[in-house]
C-alpha cells in the first residue's frame, strides 16, 4: 500500500488516506471530526469534548475543528450521516477512541473461543 502525506486543512485538520479512510480528523490522531462535531451538537461545550474523548486532543484542537465544521457543514454532516445509515460501524468516539478497548474486544474474542470451547465447537 502507497502511502501518501496527509493534507493540511487548517492548523489542527488534516485528512490521511490511512486513517479513517480520508475523512477530516484531528492531525496526528484517529479523532474525527465529526465524533468533535457529534458531541458538540449533542449539548456538550466545547471545553468538556477534550476530556470527554480521554484527552487525545487538546481544547486549541476542538475549537478548530469546529471551526473547520462551521466552514465545510455538508461534508462533515454527510460523513455523520453515513455512519448513522451504518449502526454497526457507527461506534461512537468515546468507546472507539476509549485506551481500553483493544483489551476489551480481546476479551471478548478469549471470552468467544472459551464458550465455543465448552459447547465443542472449537475451530
Amino acid at each position: 500500500m502507497v502511502s501518501t502525506q496527509p493534507e493540511i486543512i487548517s492548523r489542527y485538520v488534516t485528512r490521511d488516506l490511512d486513517v479513517l479512510q480520508g475523512e477530516p480528523i484531528v492531525t496526528g490522531t484517529q479523532v474525527a471530526v465529526r465524533d468533535i462535531v457529534v458531541l458538540w451538537k449533542s449539548g456538550v461545550n466545547p471545553e468538556e469534548i477534550a476530556p470527554k474523548l480521554y484527552d487525545l486532543i487538546t481544547p486549541a484542537q476542538v475549537f478548530d475543528a469546529i471551526s473547520f465544521y462551521l466552514d465545510h457543514p455538508q461534508e462533515v454532516d454527510e460523513r455523520i450521516a453515513w455512519y448513522e445509515e451504518r449502526p454497526i460501524l457507527n461506534v461512537p468516539a468515546t468507546l472507539r477512541l476509549n485506551p481500553l478497548w483493544d483489551d476489551v474486544i480481546e476479551n471478548i474474542a478469549a471470552y468467544r473461543r472459551e464458550v465455543d470451547a465448552a459447547s465443542g465447537m472449537v475451530e
